[in-house]
């Protein structure tokens, strides 16, 4: 038990939180439903490192296009974005997940960083990834209030950081998938992440500029299109 009077009670809460973390998501397996024979083992714990890094590169990529794009939330975004796979053991691939799915997840995340100084910052950065999809939450009784009015605020005033993490997300799925087809033989991986994305990828392209002439080039799309039909 510790004493509420110790002045490092709130770093040995932010310590326990942090191991948890560490903990938890290393323990999440993602890829499940295919071979592991034929693929390199990733947990969430190095997903989120991953996209991390990813998502370095493509803010600096589109920076220029979007002078005021908020990186800091995004980059905040992808540091706890899976947080609640962690706690709650599993990692439910996209295609698969339910509203309740991400109810279960928010409320995992809530339950854990509620007390932490900065919750308000992480709060509004966990809640980007819901954009997307912020109608189906909002009108779910499981949802806070005060969390619909963030959403409906990121929504608005965030609309490009919101598909920007989409786009991330994507893409890392998109790059893991090709180090499986060309470093494992594993094709499987790379062509559910074309069949499942292509489509939204051409969407965004549309929306957000710079993201086909610097990244989601014609000759990348191209490329993708001719390796699909060989898979």
């Amino acid at each position: 038990m510790i004493d509420k009077k110790n002045p490092l009670l709130e770093l040995i809460k932010l310590s326990q939180t942090l191991a948890k973390g560490e903990i938890n998501l290393g323990k999440v397996g993602r890829w499940a439903s295919f071979n592991p024979d034929q693929r390199r083992g990733q947990t969430t714990l190095q997903h989120s490192f991953s996209i991390c890094l990813l998502a370095t590169t493509i803010i600096d990529a589109l920076r220029p296009y979007y002078p005021k794009l908020d990186g800091e939330l995004l980059l905040r975004a992808f540091v706890v974005h899976d947080w609640g796979e962690g706690e709650n053991g599993r990692d439910k691939p996209a295609p698969e997940k339910t509203t309740t799915d991400d109810l279960a997840e928010y409320q995992s995340f809530v339950d854990s960083f509620s007390s932490i100084k900065n919750f308000d910052s992480l709060h509004r950065a966990f809640l980007l990834q819901y954009c997307y999809n912020y109608e189906d939450l909002i009108n779910h009784a499981g949802f806070s209030k005060l969390a619909s009015e963030i959403l409906i605020r990121l929504v608005t005033n965030n609309y490009y950081e919101g598909i920007i993490f989409r786009i991330i997300e994507i893409w890392e799925y998109l790059i893991y998938g090709l180090e499986m087809y060309y470093d494992f033989s594993n094709s499987e991986i790379i062509k559910e992440v074309i069949h499942n994305n292509l489509k939204k990828l051409d969407l965004y392209a549309e929306i957000v500029t710079g993201f086909k002439e610097r990244i989601y080039t014609e000759e990348i799309r191209t490329a993708l299109c001719e390796l699909e039909k060989t898979l």
